[in-house]
């Protein structure tokens, strides 16, 4: 049996420690040669795996920590970690009945019964404005026979005024060029695209593709950081795995996913609103677009013209109450219209 002793070098810089030297004896009382009890270690780090290397034995290889066994904790890990918001969770899809929880809606508009029509179930509001302003029965108590108004009624309207008038388009205008800083009027562009700030510089102003992909491709300082002195090996064989981020790691839900903004066009994945209402077109109108049920009564009640079987009649568009001396001095009276005398 071998007796021995130890020394341990006099320097105190951890780096320059390359071993203990060991002295003794065999069991036969000689002395052993120091030499062959001294062995300098190094670590040797790459982004799969650490070796501690000896020049007298074996190399030893640390592996990366996987499912099973403890090792080291790799680049790819650690910035996938830091990238983790704490307490993040596997995303859910937004679901229009929630009332709590991830799946909630925040801010959701509340919708009316009418959100669900079509707004061709509506009279508009122009036609609302028409149903206001009606002839109702009790505006006939007095009125001019057909008969009359025709006789008093010469129409100076030409057939080439006629003619022309067809052919001109209703709220016909006076063209304008269109403006593309114009928010509002003829002259503004409408869906025009919205242009960042590079649709006003050439294409000479940046890097190619092609130099984007060299780029992403190029090796970085930090890649040639291969060598460690042995006072790193002491540090970096054991992950360096604090106890924050194994903290932050538990708070973590399994397969969390980054967030992603719920859309209402989706049909699938995180961003797929659950249990959306059908909405109809009246959805995206204001109900200012639309007559009134009170409108909606007196246009089913307002006197309509009728000109069934009366030859060469037509229908009354307006009407109007006048005084005699009023409607004898109109020189041009229009047949569609009801002259009430006062």
């Amino acid at each position: 049996m071998a007796n021995f002793t130890t020394s341990t070098p006099t320097t105190s810089d951890p780096s320059e420690i390359h071993g203990l030297l060991a002295v003794g004896t065999d069991n036969t009382g000689k002395l052993l040669d120091p030499d062959a009890l001294v062995s300098n270690l190094a670590y040797t780090a790459s982004p799969t795996q650490g070796t501690i290397t000896s020049d007298t034995g074996t190399d030893a290889t640390i592996p990366a920590a996987d499912g099973t066994n403890a090792g080291l904790f790799l680049p790819a890990e650690k910035t996938k970690l830091a990238g983790i918001a704490a307490g993040a969770e596997v995303n859910v899809n937004a679901d229009w009945n929630a009332v709590s929880g991830d799946a909630q809606i925040l801010n959701k508009p509340t919708l009316g019964t009418a959100a669900a029509t079509n707004s061709t179930d509506y009279a508009t509001a122009a036609q609302g404005t028409k149903a206001d302003s009606a002839v109702q029965p009790a505006a006939l108590a007095s009125y001019q026979p057909l008969a009359t108004v025709l006789t008093n009624t010469t129409a100076a309207f030409t057939t080439a005024q006629e003619t022309k008038l067809a052919g001109i388009a209703a709220g016909a205008e006076v063209n304008v060029n269109p403006d593309w800083n114009a928010v509002s009027g003829d002259a503004q562009i409408l869906n025009k695209p919205t242009l960042g700030t590079a649709a006003a510089t050439n294409s000479t102003d940046y890097a190619t593709a092609a130099q984007g992909a060299k780029a992403d491709s190029a090796v970085q300082p930090a890649a040639l950081a291969n060598y460690q002195p042995l006072a790193a090996v002491l540090t970096n064989t054991t992950a360096a795995f604090t106890t924050a981020q194994e903290t932050k790691l538990a708070g973590i839900a399994a397969g969390a996913e980054v967030n992603v903004n719920a859309d209402w066009n989706a049909s699938s994945g995180d961003a797929q609103i659950l249990n959306k209402p059908t909405l109809g077109t009246a959805a995206a109108t204001n109900s200012t677009d639309y007559a009134t049920a009170a409108q909606g009564a007196k246009a089913d009640t307002a006197v309509q013209s009728n000109t069934t079987g009366v030859g060469g009649a037509d229908s009354i568009t307006n009407m109007i109450s006048l005084t005699q001396a009023e409607y004898n001095a109109i020189v041009s009276k229009n047949a569609s219209t009801l002259y009430v005398i006062t």
